[in-house]
């Protein structure tokens, strides 16, 4: 039950937080603007438990280095929502770069912790690093991929 728990709470933060941008301040915030406020967001509709809310978030090209594509993130969300009746993340972001006008990288430091129902006191909490990638498709900033590790590693 751990392990899910824990493999859930990376898909929310990575989708939720990496996430996409939906043009979050408007359209004449900068680029860094709109990222921080999708991460922002992307946190609220993690917390709200909202799949379709997180999913808007994602390009339907995702891949990430566990072989995960937007299908099997959906699922992994779905499973950690079941299980886990309330969630708590803290997230920051580190580093923040546009290689390109439409690709943004961002490093992600996320402190997560879920609960099963309101009357168990079991908690699962981890923290993560995420190294993000986004891509601009119109005017949304989207989550092409992610990788993640503990801190330090």
């Amino acid at each position: 039950m751990r392990t899910v728990a824990a493999s859930g709470l990376r898909c929310i933060a990575l989708t939720l937080l990496a996430g996409a941008m939906l043009s979050a301040c408007g359209p004449d915030a900068s680029p860094a603007e709109q990222v921080r406020a999708t991460v922002a967001r992307a946190k609220e509709g993690a917390e709200a438990r909202d799949i379709s809310a997180v999913m808007k978030l994602v390009a339907n090209g995702y891949a990430d280095t566990q072989g995960q594509d937007k299908r099997a993130v959906r699922a992994l969300m779905h499973g950690f929502f079941v299980v886990n009746q309330s969630v708590h993340l803290l997230t920051r972001v580190e580093d923040l770069e546009f290689p390109s006008d439409d690709i943004a990288e961002a490093r992600v430091t996320v402190g997560m912790l879920g609960r099963q129902s309101q009357e168990d006191w079991s908690f699962a909490a981890d923290v993560y690093e995420f190294d993000l990638r986004f891509v601009r498709e119109d005017e949304d900033w989207l989550l092409q991929s992610a990788e993640w590790r503990r801190p330090g590693r």
